[in-house]
């Protein structure tokens, strides 16, 4: 696993798989995305600013990581090793892959959480996987609250190499 932190806050899960996502045009967003977000959208992204296109993507490995310590997300991207855009998913990448890597995200109604950028701000996306259907919330990056490591929750991020 390459050095994404300087404290050991995550372990990579599925490391044998290749997740990628392809190449996008940014057109999604996840206000739009009800035959993803079956269950619940949070209706901050349905603010107008954030419905709007976002930029095109490449093609993006990502990978999922277990968070193992009672940590808070600022504990966790203070201590990353290169600057939080480099981190960053779009609103149709996050979409991408609750669509096509379901399977890896976290169950039990807990949490798998994705870093995403929009007005000059970051935010965490979460998604709730339940028997019928996924649910996403939105929260900012400044929030204060502290992850339980029994939860095992996961973040998922893009490669860096």
């Amino acid at each position: 696993m390459e050095a994404i932190c300087k404290k050991v806050f995550l372990k990579e899960l599925f490391k044998h798989k290749k997740l990628i996502l392809a190449p996008n045009n940014g057109q999604k967003v996840v206000a739009n995305s009800t035959d993803v977000f079956n269950f619940w959208i949070d209706p901050w992204f349905s603010r107008e600013k954030y419905k709007q296109r976002q930029k095109r993507s490449v093609e993006t490995p990502v990978r999922v990581y277990e968070i193992t310590e009672d940590v808070s997300f600022d504990e966790i991207f203070a201590s990353f090793e290169n600057k939080l855009t480099d981190y960053c998913l779009t609103q149709s990448q996050i979409i991408d892959f609750c669509q096509q890597y379901s399977k890896y995200l976290r169950k039990g109604g807990y949490e798998s959480y994705f870093l995403f950028k929009e007005d000059y701000q970051f935010f965490l996306a979460y998604v709730y996987v339940y028997s019928d259907g996924l649910e996403i919330n939105s929260i900012s990056l400044k929030s204060s609250c502290v992850l339980d490591k029994e939860d095992e929750l996961r973040l998922i991020l893009p490669k860096i190499d």
